[in-house]
């Protein structure tokens, strides 16, 4: 067990959690600041999309060369510029395209972090906790993810100003990026991905999965990222019950990762995939039609997709979940960064509530490919 590189990636999927999850509640005030409609101000989350996706495509370049650990602490060290450059341009009325193009480079640090975190905890623990060590991993990002929306709100309440959130915030992976170099060494044995295992796994295995894994991300996005403005605009909520209502949807993305990285439950992965997509559709669904509390509630089956399908994919092709995952990656960043744009024009065109439709039919696609694969491959 390399304890470093693990410990490493929890830390800096803390510090990814916290600036990806604060930017959702945010986002109104920032509206406002800048006096743009959402089709304008969707491109504060779609550049990031963007520029995380040409990331992943170009991934066997830099991770090649530079491997894991090493591009770790590169895209930690961007992260905390691009978070500061975000800051600094809210103290201008004009800094609308500094915005833009901080959050652009925001979304090269999550990019490429993400498929690098993912990497060194496969690398670091062994077979045995492997699965629980990535399920830990997402667990990480669901404490931030609860963490950053109260942040956000009592940030906005006692100081008023999203400009100096992120600015304070920005701290975090500065002091992430100083640490890494007193913790954690640059490894002799570090696993690099092997040329040869890039021509193995046909590429329909990685689109489907990516197919199955971008639909419930979406969704899981479309909501973290629009409740905050779904409560002001749909429900006439003020911005502390907003908040709370994010703050609800991300314990509960937390209560089932914790779960699941904790105790073992019984069935195939397969099957608790179906339930999680299933499960979720409907609860999305009726969140935006009976009562809004299920809306925080498919936080729940939703929190299970991602642990359950990396045991899934890891148990079915083994040594090749490095390459799987930044394949499945890139799939992701397309769908994201189609669902932020889409989303904006709805809104525009139709109203957020009609928008956010697109949230249970994600979730019913992706438990629908699911269920048809029935063959010896993808049973387990």
């Amino acid at each position: 067990m390399k304890w470093s590189w693990i410990i490493l990636s929890y830390i800096a999927l803390l510090s990814f959690g916290l600036l990806d999850n604060v930017r959702g509640p945010l986002y109104p005030e920032i509206l406002k600041w800048f006096q743009v409609k959402t089709t304008q101000g969707s491109l504060f989350f779609s550049s990031a999309s963007l520029c995380g996706l040409f990331i992943c495509i170009i991934n066997k370049f830099w991770l090649k060369r530079f491997g894991a650990l090493r591009s770790l602490r590169f895209f930690i060290l961007i992260m905390f510029v691009s978070c500061l450059g975000m800051g600094v341009s809210g103290f201008f009325k004009e800094g609308f395209f500094s915005l833009i193009l901080f959050s652009s480079l925001f979304g090269v640090s999550t990019g490429g972090s993400g498929i690098c975190m993912n990497i060194l905890v496969a690398q670091g623990a062994n077979e045995k906790w492997r699965r629980r060590a990535l399920s830990g991993l997402h667990a990480v990002y669901g404490f931030a993810s609860l963490f950053a929306p109260l942040f956000a709100g009592l940030w906005l309440k006692k100081a008023g100003s999203w400009s100096t959130a992120l600015i304070f915030l920005s701290l975090i992976p500065l002091i992430t990026w100083l640490g890494s170099f007193v913790s954690v060494s640059n490894s002799k044995d570090e696993i690099k991905v092997k040329e040869t295992e890039y021509l193995q796994l046909p590429r329909s295995y990685s689109f489907i999965l990516g197919l199955i894994f971008a639909f419930a991300v979406s969704a899981e996005l479309s909501l973290s990222t629009q409740i905050p403005l779904y409560g002001e605009v749909v429900m006439g909520w003020d911005i502390q019950k907003s908040s709370f209502y994010l703050t609800l949807f991300f314990l509960f993305l937390l209560l089932g990762r914790f779960l699941f990285s904790i105790f073992h439950f019984p069935g195939k992965s397969h099957s608790w995939l179906l339930l999680s997509t299933g499960l979720g559709s409907v609860s999305y669904f009726l969140g935006l039609y009976v009562h809004p509390f299920f809306l925080p509630f498919s936080a729940f089956f939703i929190s299970i997709f991602f642990p359950c399908a990396v045991d899934w994919i890891s148990y079915l092709f083994e040594n090749k979940i490095e390459k799987l995952m930044a394949s499945i990656m890139t799939v992701v960043g397309v769908f994201v960064v189609s669902m932020h744009i889409l989303i904006g024009r709805v809104t525009d065109l139709w109203g957020l509530k009609t928008a956010l439709m697109m949230g249970p039919l994600f979730l019913f696609m992706s438990f629908t490919i699911l269920l048809f694969m029935r063959n010896k491959i993808w049973k387990y």
